[in-house]
């Protein structure tokens, strides 16, 4: 029982994280965070934190700066990442749970989702989803 309501939060707190990532994205100008540091928090140019001097023809800004840690480098990245975490979560306690899967099973399913899921991302991203 405590799984399934630990599960429950964990999915409120993934919509919670969808909302702000949309509200960000969509909506800033009419939401809570313009209030805060636009740096950081405005997607329109958030998003260049990541590259020395906001400029990406000046690469990384720091060492994994545009990948595994741009979690680091905005709002809508970090609320992205806790977002994922919170699926890692999900699939830890299913696994333990309901699957009955051992912990260093239930970490390399995590492990093996999340590898997976980056490099299926960063080919679409990066290629197959470019206009040439």
């Amino acid at each position: 029982m405590i799984s399934i309501v630990l599960i429950l939060v964990l999915v409120i707190f993934k919509g919670v994280c969808e909302a702000v990532k949309d509200k960000l994205l969509f909506h800033y100008e009419e939401s809570i965070f313009s209030n805060y540091d636009h740096c950081y928090w405005s997607p329109e140019i958030s998003w260049r934190r990541k590259y020395k001097k906001g400029d990406p023809n000046q690469g990384p800004r720091f060492f994994l700066s545009t990948t595994v840690l741009v979690f680091i480098t905005d709002g809508w990245h970090f609320v992205k990442w806790l977002n994922n975490r919170f699926t890692d979560l999900i699939i830890l306690i299913v696994s333990i749970n309901f699957l009955k899967s051992e912990l260093y099973q239930s970490l390399l399913l995590i492990i093996a989702y999340n590898i997976i899921k980056g490099v299926i991302f960063e080919k679409f991203f990066s290629t197959l989803l470019n206009k040439n």
